[in-house]
């Protein structure tokens, strides 16, 4: 996630200068995180432009890694201090969705 577009736009940077920061920055995040795919997402903590596709975007991310075809092979949380860890983050999704609070206070 790159933040900060509103100041990118208001800096009068372009969609090619973005990409072009973007082709920089690869060689480094595929080092970091190695991965089949690294997908970077431009959004604004202050004017949230950007957050809905960025959210989206990871619950895609992870639908596609959790469901499959045969439920035999659907991941299966089976430690009870898990499945709170994950009802918390769940939770505290919603709850920043749904927060009219600005971005950068929610964090």
């Amino acid at each position: 996630v790159l933040n900060k577009l509103d100041l990118c736009r208001e800096q009068g940077a372009t969609e090619e200068e973005r990409e072009r920061l973007v082709r920089r920055l690869q060689p480094a995040l595929e080092e970091a995180m190695p991965s089949d795919t690294i997908r970077v997402h431009w959004l604004s903590c202050e004017s949230r432009e950007g957050v809905d596709e960025f959210l989206d975007a990871l619950g895609g991310v992870v639908r596609e890694s959790t469901e499959t075809g045969n439920n035999d092979d659907a991941p299966l949380i089976t430690r009870q201090r898990h499945r709170e860890l994950v009802r918390r983050a769940h939770a505290s999704l919603g709850r920043f969705i749904h927060s009219q609070f600005p971005i950068d206070v929610q964090a």
